[in-house]
């Protein structure tokens, strides 16, 4: 009985049978008829949606014309890789990175990971970023949900077949920032060196932190404009990463404006 239904269930594609009932009746004092029903389905193995933590890096290298500008660290993997975003690379020239990872939690505890070989670099939604495969490491798990803060130190990195060697990587990506700001606005706002900077940054929610640093500041930026950054910012949350069609938000305020 039991072979004639899997048979059956095979016919019909099936690799698994739900929802078996079995009935039976006497025809008889010596016979009786046996009857079993089931749902033919097929089956697969669920895949496992990939997801990562995801922390800003703290700190950059003047002497470099990029940076490292994000970490993650997938959570489908167990935290045992990391993987970074290089930004400001728009000629895709870097093709591999070494480089320590020092984590910061909560609890102001730091974790430390030495050479760390990054490579397989690929384009983001952003022009000028790219981002690497996962590079194997022991993270401990429980320290993730703690981090705070990163820093990346580039110690080595190759292009065009080229080892370079870098160094002075301790400078803290606030203090540029600050600088940046600065620089950027002179009696209100410097429109052409305000998007150049912004450029530079990786996602919508970037940019809304440096503009909202540049508004505090000075008191430069209309309502509308941080209006239509925060709104960017917000829906970058439930599709990902909207640094493009920020960008394009902007400029077309900018030109309206200029009309």
């Amino acid at each position: 009985m039991w072979i004639c239904i899997c048979n059956n269930a095979r016919q019909l594609g099936a690799n698994a049978i739900i929802g078996i009932d079995v009935d039976y009746t006497t025809f008889s004092s010596d016979i009786i008829g046996v009857i079993a029903n089931g749902t033919a389905v097929r089956t697969e193995r669920k895949t496992q949606i990939s997801s990562s933590v995801q922390v800003d890096v703290d700190n950059y290298n003047p002497d470099l014309s990029f940076r490292a500008s994000t970490l993650y660290v997938p959570t489908s993997n167990n935290g045992q890789a990391f993987s970074i975003i290089l930004s400001g690379d728009p000629q895709c020239a870097i093709t591999v990175v070494s480089a320590d990872i020092l984590l910061t939690t909560v609890f102001e505890d730091t974790f430390t990971f030495q050479d760390i070989g990054f490579v397989n670099f690929k384009p983001t939604s952003n022009d000028t970023s790219r981002m690497s495969s996962p590079a194997p490491s022991r993270i401990p798990t429980e320290i993730i949900p703690l981090v705070k803060s990163c820093q990346v130190v580039i110690h080595k990195y190759i292009t065009d077949g080229k080892i370079n060697i870098a160094t002075d990587n301790s400078l803290p990506w606030a203090e540029k920032k600050e600088r940046d700001i600065s620089e950027s606005v002179s009696q209100g706002l410097n429109v052409e060196k305000y998007l150049t900077y912004i450029s530079s940054l990786s996602s919508a929610t970037e940019i809304m932190k440096h503009t909202q640093a540049v508004h505090e500041k000075y008191n430069c930026m209309h309502p509308e404009l941080l209006k239509i950054i925060q709104s960017q910012a917000n829906l970058e949350r439930m599709y990902g990463n909207l640094k493009d069609s920020c960008m394009e938000e902007i400029r077309n305020y900018f030109s309206s404006e200029n009309a």
